[in-house]
């Protein structure tokens, strides 16, 4: 069984617009709702694939409801935690006349301690029947960024990272077997210590 677990599932918005004008009214052509965030797209593209998958997140509010819906629909094995804090909404802005999509997306909100910890104690007990184990997607504002190593230190299975930021950094010395982040990301992820690298040096001229 592989395991996908991450914190910020999304329930996302998609709109198709003839074209996206800034600064105007823009009428949608077409509105579709779905599940999504890293988390959720793993389960879901795993699942499309034939694999042995199980997705494990938190859900809160109106769009927890409806992401557990689907997912109930097409049947992908889950353990979905609730949450007080509402799942975020994310948006995609499809524009047909210029062939280019805008994302918007929501950070997630700060989630309670107590809930981390229920997480936590989840994780390790779905883990011990995983094979692999996906961690994937950003953390809610407030979450210390050791959360995901700490999930990870007593993994024995192939861990997978879609990560960035300091949380990437801190698992990166447990040695995952696979880190995909994209070129963005990366760009994020060690930007800031390229910067102290480039001031250090300048100052020793």
């Amino acid at each position: 069984m592989i395991l996908t677990a991450g914190l910020t599932p999304a329930w996302q918005q998609i709109v198709l617009l003839d074209e996206l004008i800034s600064g105007e009214v823009n009428r949608g052509r077409e509105v579709h709702w779905c599940a999504s965030g890293k988390v959720l797209n793993v389960a879901l593209a795993l699942h499309s694939l034939g694999a042995d998958v199980r997705a494990l997140t938190l859900l809160g509010g109106r769009n927890g409801e409806a992401i557990q819906e689907e997912f109930d629909r097409l049947n992908i094995p889950t353990r979905f935690l609730r949450s007080g804090t509402p799942t975020r909404v994310c948006t995609t802005l499809l524009d047909t006349a210029h062939k280019t999509t805008t994302e918007i997306v929501q950070n997630s909100l700060a989630v309670a301690a107590d809930v981390l910890e229920d997480f936590r104690a989840a994780f390790h007990e779905e883990a011990k029947a995983a094979s692999v184990v996906v961690l994937t997607g950003s953390l809610p504002v407030g979450t210390p960024p050791t959360f995901y190593h700490d999930l990870a230190a007593p993994l024995r299975v192939p861990l997978i990272l879609d990560l960035r930021g300091p949380e990437l950094l801190h698992v990166l010395p447990l040695q995952p077997l696979v880190v995909k982040p994209n070129r963005e990301e990366l760009a994020q992820t060690f930007a800031p210590y390229h910067a102290c690298a480039i001031e250090a040096h300048n100052g020793s001229w």
